[in-house]
C-alpha cells in the first residue's frame, strides 16, 4: 500500500508510466550474454504480477488519449515491446494473457521477412565469447578504432566505445562488414542459434488477438547511423509492411536506440510518415508535454527492485529512505 500511495501521487493526470521490454527468454537461450534488455520468464511474471497489483495497466489507445487530456487515472501504465522477437509471442504473451493485460509490439520489419538474426545479438555475443586479451588498432570506413582487452576496465571502455560507433556511425548496409571486422579482431567463431524474430503470420496472430502493432524502422536504424533520407525510407516502409500484414492502420512508432540524440533529429520525419505517436527510451515518466512524438518510456529488465527504483526515480540507497519517509 505504501508503494501504491507514492505511485498514485507521482503518476496521475498528465503523467503516466510506459514500460519498455525487449526479450523474455526461455532456458534455451540462457547461454547468450545477459544484458539490460533481456529478462527471464520468471522475472517477467514478477513484473507483471507487480503491475497487476500496483499499477493501472491500460490499452495504449486509451492511455494516450487520456494523457493528452490530462485525465490519466492514478498509476496509469502501458506495456510495450521493441524489435519484434518471437519470444514476445511465445514467452511474454501467455503471461500477459493470464493477467488480462493489453500491450503493444513495435517491430523492425526487415527481420520479419528475413531469417537473419538481430545484429545486436551478434554484436553482444562477439564481446561475450572472445578470449582476446590484447590491444589492437583497426580501421573501418575512415574511423580509427582502438580495441583494448588488456584488463577489465579497458574492456568496459572498449565495449562502450564500440557500442556508440555501432549505434551512431555504422549504417545498416555496413553492419555485416563491421561485425566481420570485430569477429576477426576478437578471433571469435560465433555460431550459436540466436533467438529468432517474429514471422508475418505471428505478427498477424498478435494483432488478431488484440495486441497493438507499431513500427520500429526496417533494420533498426537511426537518423545518426543512416541519415535522414534512409531513416525516412525505412520508417515509412516498415509502416506500410505492417499495415499489409495486419490489415489495419499502424499509428505508433518507436525510435531505435531511443536516446535523445537518436530521437529529436527524427521528429519531423516521423510526422511526415503519418505516425500519430512516437516513443523514446528516456527512462523517465511519460508526460502530456511530450506528446505526440517524444513520449518517454522506462526500460524494464531483471528483478522487481530495479523496476520499483525506476518507477520512483531513485537509487538503491534512496529506496529505503523514500519508503520510510512515507511511513513516518
Amino acid at each position: 500500500m505504501i508503494i501504491r500511495s507514492i505511485l498514485s501521487r507521482k503518476y496521475n493526470g498528465s503523467s503516466g508510466i510506459c514500460l519498455c521490454y525487449h526479450e523474455v527468454r526461455d532456458e534455451e537461450y540462457q547461454y547468450l550474454p545477459r544484458s539490460s534488455i533481456v529478462m527471464t520468464q520468471k522475472d517477467f511474471e514478477r513484473h507483471i504480477r507487480f503491475a497487476y497489483r500496483h499499477l493501472t495497466v491500460m490499452h495504449p489507445d486509451e492511455f494516450l488519449i487520456r494523457m493528452r487530456e490530462n485525465t490519466l487515472p492514478p498509476r496509469a501504465c502501458i506495456i510495450t515491446f521493441d524489435d519484434g522477437f518471437a519470444c514476445t509471442l511465445h514467452n511474454a504473451y501467455p503471461i500477459l494473457k493470464k493477467y488480462d493485460m493489453p500491450f503493444m509490439v513495435l517491430i523492425s520489419t526487415g527481420y520479419v521477412s528475413n531469417s537473419k538474426p538481430w545484429d545486436y545479438h551478434i554484436f553482444q555475443t562477439l564481446f561475450h565469447s572472445t578470449e582476446f586479451r590484447d590491444r589492437k588498432i583497426v580501421r573501418f570506413d575512415g574511423f580509427r578504432i582502438e580495441i583494448d582487452y588488456s584488463n577489465s576496465s579497458k574492456i568496459r571502455k572498449t565495449k562502450a566505445r564500440l557500442l556508440g560507433l555501432f549505434q551512431d556511425k555504422v549504417c545498416s548496409s555496413n553492419r555485416e562488414r563491421f561485425l566481420e571486422l570485430l569477429r576477426e579482431t576478437l578471433n571469435v567463431d560465433d555460431s550459436p542459434a540466436y533467438p529468432r524474430m517474429l514471422t508475418e503470420d505471428e505478427v498477424w496472430s498478435l494483432s488478431a488477438n488484440g495486441v497493438v502493432i507499431g513500427a520500429h524502422t526496417e533494420w533498426h536504424v537511426s537518423v545518426l547511423s543512416d541519415g535522414p533520407n534512409e531513416f525516412y525510407r525505412q520508417a515509412i516502409r516498415s509502416k506500410k509492411a505492417l499495415e499489409r500484414i495486419i490489415g489495419k492502420s499502424v499509428d505508433y512508432f518507436a525510435y531505435p536506440y531511443g536516446q535523445r540524440r537518436h530521437c529529436e533529429s527524427g521528429i519531423e520525419l516521423v510526422r511526415k510518415c503519418g505516425f500519430q505517436y512516437a516513443f523514446t527510451d528516456y527512462n523517465e515518466p511519460a508526460r502530456s508535454s511530450q506528446m505526440p512524438y517524444l513520449i518517454s518510456r522506462m526500460g524494464a529488465s531483471w528483478g522487481i527492485v530495479p523496476l520499483i527504483m525506476g518507477l520512483l526515480e531513485c537509487k538503491p540507497s534512496q529506496l529505503k529512505k523514500r519508503l520510510l519517509r512515507k511511513v513516518n
